[in-house]
């Protein structure tokens, strides 16, 4: 009896959780990844799959490590984009960033 509860269990733990195991995935980028910038930019956007909750995260590091101070950083539904408190000097730059994803249940 417990084999088959325990086999129960587990079936409906999987058929029930798969959202838990969802990534929400970034749609799209301004900057896009990888893409060469020849006039400066004022912010930085991130367009993810699903509504992205407030306590989310961006950072922005130059060549060397270090972290750029940002301005306005907002979040709003699908989308978090922050400003620069100033104009980048030329290089190459690292977003990261740390989300938590609404969850779908339907």
């Amino acid at each position: 009896m417990t084999k088959k509860v325990s086999v129960l269990f587990l079936i409906l733990y999987f058929l029930c959780s798969n959202q838990a195991f969802a990534h929400t995935s970034l749609k799209e980028s301004t900057p896009k990844e990888g893409e060469v910038i020849a006039q400066p930019i004022q912010e930085v956007t991130l367009i993810f799959g699903t509504k992205v909750e407030q306590t989310s995260k961006i950072n922005i590091l130059n060549s060397n490590g270090e972290s750029i101070p940002l301005g306005n950083f907002v979040i709003e539904d699908d989308e978090m984009w922050a400003t620069f408190l100033q104009p980048l000097e030329n290089g190459d730059y690292k977003v990261n960033w740390t989300i938590i994803g609404e969850m779908d249940i339907r």
